[in-house]
């Protein structure tokens, strides 16, 4: 229990460096070319949206912003009963397209400010909805949502020759007031989209809506709700239904599970379920496949399989004609000689039926309850790899490899390997193995599916190889609030290590004139130690090829506004771009990285000192296990004496913080290695809170504000 407090307490440390501005949802999940909509958002700071960016690219134009309009909190509680009384005939009347009811002679205590009580009949339709919703329904606070409280209607506009399919959008602010949101997927179609009937006053209900395929169904699922949708169909065509709802928010913090869980059924008119869809494979988004049994009127249903529901389980349904074929992603691009199974399993002859070079890629498909075996050459003492590339690409082979030494009897077996929870699917279910040949021979690589289970969409890449070490890096989160005029914050990276890869780790920014590295720039091979990533690299059982590092960025001048934020990282030869990533928490617990396109630094003015070390920051500082290191940094602004406090920001086990002073212009601190710490190297950030003194003109009086900095990272050599 200790280790989850742990991790949600950081994970707190780590979310102050993120935006405040957040946006958890848009009801519908898209639009169709050529069109003007207005969508529901639910967030933070949602009043400060003032553009977008579309697929991580600033000059893409296609969607523009036409108005944010936040929705009033608080519509079910009106002080006055008159006033409530007053609102339920008007809103009736609407509906029911009557005039407006006359105001009572004494409106004495009525909330006059609320734009949607004063101008009810102005209200656009989605306005109104969330009048309805807000005025009839009691807000229950043990299921509100803090992140998502804040709601706004945006208005945007499709070009015409806007790229059907799927993409990510992120919101954005101005240069005078930056910010930038966190990414969401957004749908851009070609087919006549229909949203869910808008809501009526109780007790009446809307009618289910009548939709011509092929469309695309948009809406959300509030608790116990079930969304219906009528059509008809001809006997013998067949239609496919492609459900988009766990994919819009893979992962929810505050519910269990941590996701939506659509469920898709159809109906005849007599309200008979002739077809049922819940997962697709291990993915819970539902695609349903559908041949019109006879002539008539069908119903399409979609629900959450809990029956739970709230404002951010948004779906979207496209359905189009023909059945719909499973998408897998692209295969690995191993640069190594491809051999292309072809067995027949249909009379058991799967055994034995490749010979593969070494080294070499085996491409092949598992068809249920026989496992390919390939026939490969080694010598003695030779170090092997062999990687299952599948659930990587969305296949959903549960890949099982096992290793037969040339006596027949088993070497190695690995069915599940543990990797950084980076994307959506939580199941880390492609195998690993390396092995040393103990003798020269021939070895046969067994791989099977660990349920038996196969068929066409069973894909999957065996990389047969000598080690390869390498790596791949995530920054998180995938924009970052920096303090202008040399202000610096920290942002984590998340590192794999791949075949054994122990190299440092050099980052650089590639937006130096805007952004750089701040102190320390190497993330060092070998610390291990807990912080906010720990379920990300494994809690029960840390991974040991994955590693966590925080490390420091500054705004290099007074210049407040965006930036693409592009870093790199290089280790020996090897240079690879870090990825974007945003963390996202599942069911109270494990975190997960969910990859971004773009990465952002937003510079704003705050009031802080610059306060720099006295020292060479990029230099190692090293300390003895048992003994003290004293660090000394310098202010250009006054703080007060003996009114500062420092944080040592996710330090190792043993390190520890002994003294920080203040004084007008310099700051002292004194580490301590405890006498048991072993050997390592590891990145500290020092968190300084302090109270800083200035002479306000205008007032004619000194005055002393409190402020906060984080201190470039530090490198610290714990050795013998």
């Amino acid at each position: 229990m200790k280790k989850f407090l742990i991790v949600i307490l950081l994970s707190g440390i780590l979310s102050c460096t993120a935006f405040a501005a957040y946006i958890g949802y848009l009801c519908p999940a898209g639009a169709k070319q050529n069109s003007t909509c207005e969508f529901v958002a639910g967030g933070r700071e949602l009043q400060r949206i003032k553009g977008i960016v579309i697929d991580g690219d600033p000059a893409l134009n296609y969607i523009t912003v036409e108005e944010v309009k936040s929705v009033p909190g608080g519509l079910y509680y009106i002080q006055k009963p008159a006033q409530r009384e007053f609102l339920n005939k008007w809103l009736r009347a609407i509906f029911k397209g009557e005039p407006k009811p006359d105001l009572p002679e004494d409106t004495t205590g009525w909330d006059e400010k609320n734009r949607y009580f004063q101008e009810l009949d102005k209200l656009s339709l989605v306005e109104r909805e969330m009048m309805v919703r807000g005025f009839y329904t009691r807000p229950d606070p043990l299921q509100a949502s803090p992140s998502i409280s804040q709601m706004a209607v945006i208005t945007l506009k499709i070009a015409p020759d806007a790229p059907v399919g799927q993409h990510v959008i992120r919101f954005v602010g101005t240069d005078k007031r930056p910010v930038a949101f966190n990414p969401i997927p957004f749908f851009i179609g070609d087919l006549p989209e229909v949203r869910e009937p808008f809501s009526l006053p109780p007790p009446e209900k809307p009618d289910t809506p009548v939709v011509t395929l092929p469309a695309a169904m948009n809406g959300q699922i509030l608790p116990g709700e079930t969304d219906h949708f009528a059509f008809t169909g001809r006997q013998g065509d067949t239609w496919s239904f492609r459900v988009y709802g766990r994919s819009l928010l893979p992962f929810i913090g505050d519910g269990v599970p941590g996701h939506f869980q659509p469920l898709l059924q159809i109906l005849d008119a007599q309200g008979k379920e002739v077809a049922l869809q819940d997962d697709t494979y291990f993915d819970p988004d539902p695609v349903l496949n559908f041949t019109i049994p006879a002539n008539g009127k069908y119903t399409l249903a979609l629900r959450d399989a809990l029956y739970r529901g709230r404002e951010d389980f948004v779906y979207r349904i496209e359905a189009k004609p023909g059945a719909a074929s499973y998408r897998l992603l692209p295969g690995p691009e191993w640069n190594l000689p491809r051999i292309q199974l072809s067995c027949d399993h249909s009379h058991g002859k799967g055994n034995g039926c490749a010979q593969a070079s070494f080294p070499a890629v085996i491409e092949g498909t598992m068809l249920p309850g026989t496992p390919h075996r390939i026939q490969v050459d080694l010598t003695k003492g030779l170090d092997a790899v062999l990687e299952v590339w599948a659930r990587r690409s969305l296949s959903p082979l549960d890949a099982r490899l096992r290793v037969l030494g040339p006596d027949g009897k088993e070497l190695a077996l690995n069915d599940d390997f543990a990797r950084p929870k980076v994307g959506p699917t939580y199941h880390q279910a492609d195998s690993y193995l390396r092995l040393t040949a103990p003798v020269t021979g021939t070895y046969t690589i067994e791989i099977s599916d660990a349920t038996n289970a196969g068929g066409p969409d069973y894909r999957f890449w065996l990389r047969i190889d000598v080690p390869r070490p390498d790596f791949r890096i995530w920054a998180v989160p995938s924009g970052i609030e920096i303090p202008a005029n040399g202000g610096t914050a920290p942002v984590g990276f998340v590192v794999e290590r791949v075949d054994g890869f122990s190299g440092d780790i050099t980052l650089m920014s590639m937006d130096s004139q805007y952004v750089g590295i701040a102190g320390s720039p190497v993330i060092p091979y070998g610390d291990k130690r807990p912080n906010s990533f720990e379920s990300i690299c494994g809690v029960q059982a840390p991974f040991p090829d994955c590693t966590k590092e925080f490390l420091t960025l500054k705004a290099q001048n007074s210049k407040t506004g965006m930036s693409p934020l592009r870093l790199l990282a290089k280790s020996g030869n090897l240079i690879h771009p870090v990825i974007p990533a945003d963390e996202s928490m599942q069911a109270f617990a494990y975190n997960h990285l969910i990859e971004a396109k773009d990465s952002w630094a937003v510079v704003l003015w705050k009031s802080t000192s610059k306060i720099t070390w006295d020292f060479d920051d990029t230099a190692v500082q090293v300390i003895h296990p048992g003994d003290e290191l004293v660090l000394y940094a310098t202010s250009k602004e006054k703080i007060v004496d003996d009114i500062c406090t420092a944080e040592l920001f996710s330090p190792p086990a043993g390190f520890t913080l002994v003294e920080c002073k203040c004084a007008r212009g310099s700051i002292t601190l004194r580490l301590k290695a405890d006498a048991t710490m072993k050997p390592c190297r590891f990145n500290q950030i020092v968190r300084l809170d302090y109270t800083r003194e200035y002479y306000d003109k205008e007032a004619k009086e000194n005055k002393r504000p409190k402020a906060s900095t984080h201190l470039p990272a530090v490198m610290i050599q714990i050795t013998k």
